[in-house]
């Protein structure tokens, strides 16, 4: 029975190792849509994450539109692959694997909470600052993506669904 928890335990954490690194290659995958005047574009996560500035010129008026960096998408990205790294390092090192794997097993499974949260209000804590102008006056306004007339995007989709299977994966990983 022990051998057979003890291989439950590697396969599980082994899903862990794997779905946090799958997290993390699925930065690249498009999150949010915006829809203006009848045309979609796509933006994936990391522009999202990391922020980046958009500027177009139309006629005499001109425009410049900036993706603000979202600390909390950064974490929500970042923290089950340091958690799951640390983990793995302290079960190597420490002789008392039960409580580490206990602890840490929590630990994961209270930041894919974490991360399932911030992947599902991706469109309310990300936000866009348009300034534009003709001339010399300028007009500067901050709002949400959600405000900005963006919808999720199906790699957000991915990421909740993957998420949430890390929440039932560590914890089963902290019960076995």
């Amino acid at each position: 029975m022990k051998k057979k928890k003890k291989k439950i335990s590697k396969i599980l954490l082994f899903v862990e190792i794997l779905i946090s690194l799958v997290i993390i290659g699925m930065m690249f995958l498009p999150i949010v849509c915006v829809v203006k005047n009848e045309e979609s574009k796509t933006i994936p996560g990391f522009v999202i994450a990391f922020g980046r500035d958009i500027t177009s010129f139309d006629f005499i008026i001109s425009s410049k539109i900036r993706i603000n960096t979202s600390i909390l998408l950064i974490l929500a990205y970042l923290l089950p692959i340091v958690i799951t790294i640390i983990t793995v390092i302290l079960l190597i090192l420490i002789k008392k694997k039960k409580l580490v794997k206990v602890i840490f097993g929590l630990l994961l499974t209270a930041c894919y909470i974490f991360s399932l949260v911030i992947f599902i209000k991706v469109l309310d804590i990300s936000y866009v600052t348009t300034t534009g102008g003709i001339g010399s006056f300028k007009l500067s306004e901050t709002v949400t993506l959600a405000q900005f007339g963006c919808k999720l995007a199906y790699g957000d989709y991915l990421l909740i669904s993957l998420s949430s299977l890390g929440i039932i994966s560590s914890i089963g990983y902290t019960l076995v």
